[in-house]
Parts: structure tokens; C-alpha cells; sequence
């Protein structure tokens, strides 16, 4: 895959380090750990995890300068930031701090979400479980907060869920309805569950099957999946037809199966474009590390279903900020260009104008758009996110 470049594998004390040297002929930008830029904070925050004793890992929060401004204070993943606040737990209770570390909102919640839309949801009463290490929060009241933590929307249901395009799912009883963001009843608790709106749509449950719902509550598509839909984005949703065959495709907004299911793989879309994986009939294998091996190609479509990148690469993320990591070192654009090569790995798409990256074995950092490493991870850290605010 590298064509005017050689790569080779370095064991130091401290793990791997991959090392490229490029020839005169590649242009690309190329980053290097000693092009190590500053740049002031924004107030963008990422969670960080810490190695902690025995084996666990405790979640804290850097800010763009590296510097760790709200020390590890929870052991399983934590939220991102949002609207300027991030939830936090103390002594049992819930409550929300600054990007600063500083709590805004006092530890009085037994459960609480990152704000969406000026609306946060919070619960009362009722007692949180450990279900598959993942927390669940059951019985109490739910209902939503404002920035100044008072109660905008009553603690009146049963479950609740983010508000997104101005409409929330809420429980009630064993049916799940939509809020508006004044706490109104706009869409009548008839679904078994319900998922957020993306793209005017939403998916709803109704007996066993899944379809969609517009803004009205009309269904849209009606209910024919066994299994939660993916979100629309550009008008398409990915969609699995048959749960035995590994194949997706794409559905408009009214049912129709508009790109074929041919993909092995498949993301949903974003900015235009969704990353694709087409493999040859004799199927693909993969490395341990989910790298491709044999004929298999990831690249990408556009919403017509025409590949607007050939599928060319070994490994491909979804676009984000104009740019796409692809083949573990490198970033395209829209066009398939290679417009940044770096030496480090790449862990996924750029946010807050900034990209996740591996250095070395346990070490991590961020780069710009320019490619130039501009934050170092303290050592500690074991495992990051994006940037957010």
C-alpha cells in the first residue's frame, strides 16, 4: 500500500514503534515526533483512560494542550463533554462539571445524561445494576434539567431518552412516546421501545419488529426488521436484510432498498459518503487486528450508491471534518487523496479539529490538520476518545 515508502517494525523497551522513511518522490504531509506543535486550549475536552492498579482503568478528562484537567474520577467509560458540561458521580449522586473540572450542577441525581439540546435527563428514586458490566439504571422518575439545574421537564417518567431534532422518546408505563422540549406530549406512548430521531426519522419498535417514524409519529416505514434499525444520515439508513448473510445495504426514507446489499461491511453515511468493504465471492479474512487480507477492499459510496473512492484500502473510517483515516497511517479527503501520511497510527476521525493517534505501543496523542503532532498523552493513559465541548 505504500508505494513511494518503506515501513519497518521497531521493538523497544517500551513496546512497538512504527517508523516509516519516505523517498523524494512522496509529497505527502508526513508527521514526525519531533514536529511537536503548541496550540492554546479551546475548551474542548477527551476522555481519557488511566492505568490504574490491577489491570483497571479510571476515566478522567485532557484538555488541547494535553494537560489533565479533571483527574480520573470514573472506572467505567465516561460520557463526553456537552453544551460545555460532562455528568460526574460523587459519593453516589450525580451531578455535572465545567470543562474545568468545577462542579455547576451539585451531586443530587441517582442517574444523569449529558446535556443534548439544552436538555439534560435525569432520574430520582430509584437504584442503579450491573447488567453485562454495562450500568442500567432502574425504577424512579425521569425527566430533564436545564443548564442551570432546575427541573425544565417534572420527574414524571418512567424512562427517558436525549433529545435530538427537538424531540425526546420517554417511557410511560410499558409504551414509549416523543416530548417536545417544553415537556409536551407530541407523540402518543404506543411504541414498545423507541430510539432518537436522526435525519426526521426515528426508530420505533411495534411487537417484535422494527420500522421508522416521521416528526408527526406517522410510520414512515412500516415495522419488518427483527432487530434496531441504524439511524438515517443523508437520507439512508444502513440496513442488514437477512440476519443469516453478512451483506448490507442502503434504504430511503421510504423502505426501498436503494443500494443493493453487496458489502461485507459497511458504515452508516456521513458528509455524503459511507465507507464500504466489497469482497470477492471466495469471501475475506481478516488479521487479528481486523486487517483485511486476500482481495477484500474497504472504499467508498455516495448516496446514489456509486463508488465515489475505489475500494482500494485496507482498512477505512467514516469522513469527519472533510477527512477519513484509512489504512491505519493516513488521512483522505473526499476526493481519495492521501493529504495526510503519518508515522503514527491513526485511531479514527478528527473532532474539534483534531485526530486520535498511537505513537508508540502505549503512548498516544493528537494531530492537527497539517499533520503536526500537537498533544502527548500523559504515560498513564492507556486508552483516549475524541475531543469534545
Amino acid at each position: 500500500m505504500l508505494s513511494a515508502t518503506a515501513a519497518i517494525l521497531l521493538a523497544l523497551d517500551t513496546g512497538w514503534v512504527f517508523m516509516h522513511f519516505s523517498s523524494p518522490a512522496d509529497t505527502r504531509k508526513t508527521t514526525s515526533s519531533k514536529q511537536i506543535e503548541t496550540q492554546p486550549d479551546n475548551g474542548a475536552r477527551a476522555a481519557v483512560g488511566f492505568r490504574m492498579k490491577y489491570g483497571t482503568t479510571k476515566w478522567g478528562y485532557i484538555d488541547t494542550k494535553g494537560n489533565v484537567v479533571i483527574q480520573p474520577i470514573c472506572y467505567s467509560y465516561c460520557p463526553d463533554f456537552s453544551e460545555g458540561m460532562v455528568p460526574a458521580q460523587y459519593s453516589g449522586k450525580w451531578g455535572y462539571l465545567n470543562d474545568m473540572g468545577q462542579i455547576v450542577i451539585g451531586p443530587q441525581f441517582d442517574n444523569a445524561s449529558p446535556f443534548r439540546e439544552y436538555r439534560a435527563a435525569v432520574c430520582m428514586g430509584g437504584k442503579q445494576i450491573t447488567i453485562d458490566h454495562a450500568p442500567i439504571y432502574i425504577g424512579g422518575k425521569c425527566g430533564y434539567i436545564d443548564h442551570r439545574g432546575e427541573l425544565a421537564i417534572p420527574l414524571r417518567f418512567d424512562d427517558t431518552l436525549d433529545f435530538s431534532e427537538g424531540l425526546a422518546a420517554v417511557g410511560i408505563g410499558s409504551k414509549y412516546g416523543y416530548i417536545d422540549i417544553t415537556g409536551k406530549l407530541v407523540i402518543f406512548p404506543q411504541f414498545d421501545e423507541a430510539n432518537p430521531f436522526s435525519d426526521q426519522m426515528a426508530a420505533v419498535k411495534m411487537g417484535d419488529k422494527w420500522g421508522y417514524i416521521d416528526h408527526t409519529g406517522n410510520i414512515a416505514i412500516s415495522p419488518r426488521y427483527p432487530y434496531p434499525p441504524e439511524k438515517f444520515f443523508d437520507g439512508r439508513a444502513l440496513i442488514q436484510p437477512n440476519p443469516r448473510i453478512e451483506k448490507y445495504g442502503y434504504i430511503d426514507k421510504t423502505g426501498r432498498m436503494v443500494i443493493p446489499a453487496r458489502f461485507t461491511n459497511a458504515f452508516s453515511f456521513s458528509e455524503g459518503l459511507a465507507a464500504v468493504l466489497l469482497c470477492p465471492r471466495s469471501g475475506c479474512a481478516y488479521h487479528d487486528n481486523a486487517d483485511l487480507i486476500g482481495d477484500g477492499r474497504w472504499g467508498y459510496v455516495n448516496t446514489e450508491g456509486k463508488f465515489a473512492i475505489p475500494p482500494k484500502f485496507e482498512n477505512a473510517h467514516s469522513f469527519s471534518e472533510g477527512l477519513a483515516a484509512v489504512d491505519n497511517q493516513d488521512y483522505i479527503d473526499k476526493t481519495g487523496k492521501v493529504v495526510i501520511h503519518t508515522n503514527y497510527f491513526t485511531n479514527g476521525s478528527f473532532s474539534q479539529g483534531l485526530g486520535s493517534v498511537g505513537i508508540i505501543y502505549g503512548q498516544y496523542g493528537y494531530i492537527n490538520k497539517t499533520g503536526a503532532l500537537v498533544v502527548i498523552v500523559p504515560n498513564l493513559v492507556n486508552k483516549i476518545a475524541n475531543f469534545h465541548r
